[in-house]
């Protein structure tokens, strides 16, 4: 006896005794183990009243077939205790007489935790692998389209028995797509600089409705023939904040509104919300976005009208923008009605 109890102070667990029916018949621990009922609490006490239903059924299944073969058993349960938490413990069973069996009650809330853990690190280590290879398939993508472009239109520069008409039509091509490829890298080299935490939030104190007013004016020639820009700021506005980001996501939101809205109006807007917050929307009458697309329009590479040329990388960028000013954007669209992009910021 001596013996045992050094053992069972020695032991970092504790050692319940339930008879065939489930009966606390003894408690067995080191003083340095913490239970969360007293041992004069548990024993002669139903296990049913300390644990759920079904614990308590894995409790009473192992019991009998410990009593029935002599074998070793084991199985691990958890145990909610209210505003104490949820704690993981494995029970080994052992037959200590014909009709009581010592149970062997191991803490594993660690070892729980560290292969939930593992679980959510692979999850995320295989949802990153995905994604990397969604996103460079659709880079390839991208990049292929313009560079074919590029390719096939020079070809033709060199190739006799073309009018003149014709060659300069083929560079403006070129051009283009030598723009849109060039905007495709700039934007794939932005986001991996945002996502990869090396991207610079520099804070000063400007004056923001100058820039808008400006960022309006620079919008003003690449508009469809017939539609209007409004641009509605106050005379002067102060804000704390990194201009250059803040002038990326309004060029950004400006950019896929022009591209869009063939009749109608653009209307570029910065209010002050209230003493801390201000708000800067575009607001355009294009043809609208579906609903089930609109959840997904901050995602990488969603392109909404594949005839219209963009990388479907600015929104995402834009989002990211957004976060690291401490600020959040939203899309509102109704489709065959309009769109509105909106980034709020902190002053």
């Amino acid at each position: 006896m001596e013996i045992s109890s050094k053992i069972i102070r020695a032991l970092p667990e504790f050692i319940f005794v339930f008879n065939k029916d489930f009966i606390f018949t003894d408690v067995m621990k080191s003083d340095y183990v913490e239970l969360f009922h007293t041992r004069e609490e548990l024993i002669g006490t139903s296990g049913r009243n300390i644990y759920s239903p079904e614990v308590s059924e894995m409790f009473i299944e192992n019991i009998h077939e410990c009593l029935a073969d002599g074998q070793l058993r084991i199985m691990e349960y958890e145990v909610d205790f209210g505003p104490k938490g949820i704690r993981y413990y494995e029970a080994r069973f052992t037959p200590y007489d014909d009709d009581n069996v010592l149970v062997l009650i191991r803490d594993v809330c660690q070892r729980v935790a560290y292969q939930k853990e593992l679980l959510e690190a692979r999850i995320k280590a295989e949802k990153s692998e995905r994604m990397m290879s969604d996103f460079l398939a659709n880079v390839s993508h991208e990049i292929r389209t313009p560079l074919n472009a590029i390719v096939g239109f020079t070809d033709y520069m060199v190739t006799p028995g073309f009018s003149d008409a014709e060659r300069e039509e083929f560079a403006k091509i070129i051009k283009m797509n030598s723009e849109h490829l060039l905007n495709l890298i700039n934007d794939i080299l932005d986001l991996s600089r945002i996502e990869a935490g090396m991207t610079e939030i520099n804070r000063e104190e400007v004056e923001l409705s100058g820039l808008i007013q400006h960022i309006g004016k620079s919008f003003e020639p690449k508009l469809y023939p017939g539609v209007t820009l409004e641009v509605h700021c106050p005379e002067k506005l102060r804000v704390n904040t990194d201009v250059k980001r803040v002038s990326q996501i309004v060029m950004n939101f400006m950019s896929n509104a022009v591209k869009y809205t063939e009749k109608g109006k653009i209307e570029l807007t910065l209010i002050e919300v209230d003493t801390n917050n201000i708000r800067i929307s575009v607001k355009d009458t294009g043809p609208g976005i579906a609903e089930a697309s609109l959840a997904k329009v901050f995602d990488r590479f969603e392109k909404f009208n594949s005839s219209k040329q963009g990388t479907g990388l600015g929104l995402s960028i834009c989002k990211n923008l957004a976060d690291l000013l401490n600020g959040k954007v939203i899309a509102r669209s109704t489709l065959g009605v309009g769109s509105e992009f909106i980034v709020l910021l902190p002053k």
